[in-house]
């Protein structure tokens, strides 16, 4: 496990899409994510498909109550 140092206001810019997500470079999944930006911190990566669909149903900032 390692630690992807960001602030607030870019971990909030990235998760404001449920299917975009912050990793360490080099740690994505091309199987069903793709990298959508990259700098010397860290990484985007942009789920699609089934695992987009299913992080979709879990993000609760996509949930009403």
């Amino acid at each position: 496990m390692e630690v992807i140092e960001l602030s607030i206001a870019e971990y909030e810019s990235i998760r404001s899409s449920a299917v975009r997500f912050p990793v360490k470079v080099g740690h994505d999944y091309p199987e069903f994510e793709r990298v959508v930006e990259e700098n010397e911190n860290y990484a985007i990566v942009e789920k699609f498909g089934e695992a987009a669909s299913i992080v979709n149903k879990l993000d609760p900032r996509s949930r009403t109550t």
